[in-house]
């Protein structure tokens, strides 16, 4: 009993820290207002290379999950695809866009990052949107 109690504690310590992203911008604004946190988001396409990599590493990374599931609504939503507002520019993707409750841009950063740059760069939208 104690070894499946081990596995099942291993296991759900392995596969638990996920980003909690929500399914829709809509979603996240509606959440946004309600948390008073800021709104991350988070623009991709299935054929960009550097969104896989940004996906399967600097996202995967505890120090990014854990900034990202305390101080921000995320949603990941697909250029082309789904809808966002149109002030967000995306001619680069990825992009990670940061904006306020009232949908006010707080900060906006395309390409790839490794993980200290990209927790650098949620800090620095946690300083700018609390002075706000």
């Amino acid at each position: 009993m104690k070894i499946l109690i081990i596995i099942f504690l291993t296991f759900f310590t392995l596969y638990s820290n996920e980003i909690n992203w929500v399914k829709s911008y809509k979603e996240a604004l509606k959440k946004s207002k309600h948390t008073n946190k800021p709104i991350y988001l988070l623009v991709t396409s299935p054929t960009c290379k550097w969104c896989k990599k940004l996906e399967a590493t600097t996202l995967q990374e505890d120090d990014v999950i854990n900034e990202v599931n305390k101080y921000f609504i995320a949603v990941h939503l697909t250029r082309d695809k789904d809808y966002y507002p149109t002030k967000i520019k995306t001619n680069m993707i990825p992009t990670s866009a940061f904006l306020t409750p009232k949908q006010r841009i707080i900060y906006s950063v395309p390409g790839f990052w490794i993980s200290e740059d990209y927790v650098a760069i949620l800090s620095d939208v946690i300083h700018k949107y609390k002075k706000l």
